[in-house]
This record gives C-alpha cells, sequence and structure tokens, in this order.
C-alpha cells in the first residue's frame, strides 16, 4: 500500500471529491489531505521528523479536514503532493503592467530581456506557499514529493492581469515562461510536476468553466459561489489523479508483474531525481538563445525588480 500525503490550500479541495471518484481503481493507494484556505498551510513548521501547526486556526482546519491535532511525522507516508498559493501559470501575467518582454510591440511599458523577465517570475514563484511548503518538506525527508501548479482560471471571466496581454502570441509565452521557471525549481528541490490535464484548458492561460460548475469549499461541501473563478470541481480532481497515478511509482500498481515497492523501502540516496527537461530547452518564439542565457544569473546584469515593477519604477 503506498501512503499518500497531500499538502496544500483550498484548492486540495477538488483533489479531495476526485480522489473519492477514482480510488476505488487504485486499490494499492491510500490518500490523507492536510489542507486549509488560503496561506495557513504556511504556520507548519518543522519539529524534529514532524511538520506542526504553529496557529490555533490551523490546528482546528486540520482537526476538521484530516482529524488529526495539529502534526503528522514524514515517516508515516511514502510520498507527497503539494498545491499552494501563488504557483500557478498566470503570475507572468502580473508583471505586464508596467513592463513588457523586449521582443513585444512597443509602447509606455518598461521593455525587459527575456532572461531578466524569466529571473523575475521564477523569484515569485519561489516565494509562493507551495514552494515554501516543498522547503520545510525537504529538511526533514528526501522522499518523493510532487508539485501541483494551482489551475489556471475558468474562461470569460474578468482577469485585471490579461488586459496588458496585448499580442496575440503572449499568452502561450507566459505560459511557456512559467513552465520553464516551474521546473527548474522542481528540478532544485528534486520534486515531479504534475500539471494541469490538457483537455481542462480553454487555451494557454484560461481553464474551462465545466470544470469549476458545482465545486465546493474545502470545509463545510458548500458550494462555491457565482463569483468563483479559480475553484475546480470533483471531475476536475478525477482528471488530475489519473495524471499522478498514472505513473506506477505513485498508485502502487503492478508495473512489469511486479507491484512497485514502497519509496519508504528504499534508502534515501537511492531515491532518483525525476527527468525533467533543461531549462535550456525551452521553447520561446523569441528564440531560445535569450532563454539558455537565462540559466547563467551572472550572464544577467539587470537588477531584479519586485512583482509588478519594472526597474526604475
Amino acid at each position: 500500500m503506498i501512503k499518500l500525503c497531500l499538502l496544500g490550500n483550498s484548492h486540495a479541495g477538488a483533489l479531495k471529491l476526485g480522489w473519492d471518484i477514482v480510488k476505488s481503481n487504485f486499490p494499492n493507494c491510500d490518500v490523507t489531505v492536510f489542507a486549509a484556505p488560503g496561506k495557513r498551510i504556511d504556520d507548519l513548521q518543522v519539529r524534529g521528523r514532524r511538520l506542526v501547526a504553529d496557529s490555533v486556526r490551523l490546528r482546528r482546519f486540520l482537526k476538521r479536514i484530516s482529524g488529526v491535532g495539529g502534526s503528522f511525522s514524514v515517516r508515516r507516508y511514502d510520498r507527497f503532493l503539494v498545491c499552494g498559493s501563488g504557483f500557478h501559470a498566470g503570475v507572468p501575467a502580473g508583471f505586464l503592467a508596467k513592463a513588457r518582454i523586449d521582443t513585444e510591440p512597443k509602447d509606455e511599458r518598461q521593455p525587459l530581456s527575456l532572461p531578466l523577465f524569466m529571473r523575475m517570475v521564477e523569484a515569485d514563484l519561489r516565494a509562493a506557499s507551495a514552494i515554501l511548503t516543498v522547503e520545510k518538506l525537504r529538511r526533514i525527508t528526501r522522499k518523493p514529493i510532487g508539485l501541483i501548479p494551482l489551475p489556471l482560471r475558468i474562461e470569460q471571466s474578468e482577469w485585471a492581469a490579461e488586459k496588458a496581454i496585448l499580442g496575440s502570441g503572449t499568452p502561450q509565452k507566459l505560459a511557456d515562461c512559467f513552465a520553464a521557471a516551474a521546473r527548474t525549481i522542481a528540478d532544485s528541490l528534486n520534486c515531479e510536476m504534475f500539471t494541469q490535464p490538457p483537455f481542462t484548458k480553454a487555451g494557454p492561460l484560461r481553464s474551462k468553466s465545466e470544470y469549476a460548475k458545482g465545486s465546493t469549499r474545502l470545509v463545510g461541501n458548500r458550494l462555491h459561489g457565482s463569483d468563483n473563478v479559480v475553484h475546480m470541481n470533483a471531475a476536475y480532481g478525477a482528471a488530475l489523479w489519473h495524471v499522478i497515478l498514472a505513473d506506477p511509482a505513485w498508485s502502487g500498481e503492478k508495473a512489469g508483474g511486479a507491484v512497485v515497492a514502497k519509496a519508504c523501502d528504499a534508502e534515501p540516496d537511492a531515491i532518483p531525481a525525476p527527468a525533467f527537461s533543461s531549462f535550456a530547452r525551452a521553447s520561446f518564439e523569441s528564440g531560445s538563445a535569450h532563454v539558455r542565457a537565462s540559466r547563467s544569473r551572472t550572464s544577467v546584469s539587470e537588477p531584479i525588480p519586485s512583482r509588478g515593477h519594472a526597474p526604475g519604477a
């Protein structure tokens, strides 16, 4: 039996509901969810080989959702899945209000080289709640960790950042930029990436609205309001589980005639790093040479401005 631990925010709700749909197909897999709305999961702190809730409110959420009293040992689980605030493909668009990639049509915004733009995106993603949680786990375990970006906003919903996306090819460039930065971060933390299933998307930066219909809140099973544009439903969660558990190492299903050995049975150093495509291989319409240059931080002399602020602004 593979014991999976899911850590996250309110978006873990879709996975929690989706698991109820697919779990009968994966009898060798058990899932425990530790989640809380917003960034409250940030209050988890490392104490020995345990993660401990450092606030009363987080302890209450964990009690209601997972039944634990506010702490748990990583020894009890074979693999971990993490999703959290701030780790999503919409992040690059947040920089476009005052800046643009210098290969885009000229306007009044500050032009940024692609390497600098990508460094800004990576720096912002490294501060995301999901990444902070992974870093805490990596302090106390080398067991496999899967990193799950938050779903894209649904189609035909208002999004202020989208008003700054001017070029027809820009949405795909932004999605590619996120993918490259996210994989670089995942690689540095020895994590595997589980991305949004393509058939649930309505373009590079949008989700199909049908996957948000009937979505419920993490606590209480109450439906989200009509203003919900980012929380997905059980069908989305089930689709994502099929992506994750397609790998026998995660599902515990038979591969080559034998049940896959649990990760906790291996020596820590024996757990292989996932094979990721090189950051330098990321494909951008503006040219792969720019992408390769961004791999070397010393090759870029420009300072990294904070999100939403162009250099000198």
